[in-house]
């Protein structure tokens, strides 16, 4: 998640745990929820590791909004204690 020269750079880093995936196209789907995510600013989803990493404004992204956003999408997210 490289920023640009001119990207803010006060964004939250959040990680999650995600059940449920199996393939790319979930890994596609709960991209793209994330990514819909009012605030969140880049996104990373892993399915071997069946994480996510959420970089977004800390104002307006809660772990809470992250969960919700996979759970419409499917999936189950469990944000990190350290997210919490």
């Amino acid at each position: 998640m490289a920023k640009s020269s001119g990207e803010n750079t006060d964004a939250a880093i959040q990680e999650f745990t995600i059940e449920g995936m199996s393939c790319q196209g979930c890994v596609d789907t709960v991209t793209a929820a994330l990514k819909a995510v009012p605030g969140v600013r880049a996104v990373r989803v892993s399915l071997t590791d069946k994480r996510a990493v959420v970089a977004g404004d800390p104002s307006q992204v809660t772990a809470k909004q992250v969960e919700a956003a996979v759970a419409a999408a499917g999936y189950k997210a469990v944000a990190d204690a350290a997210t919490r």
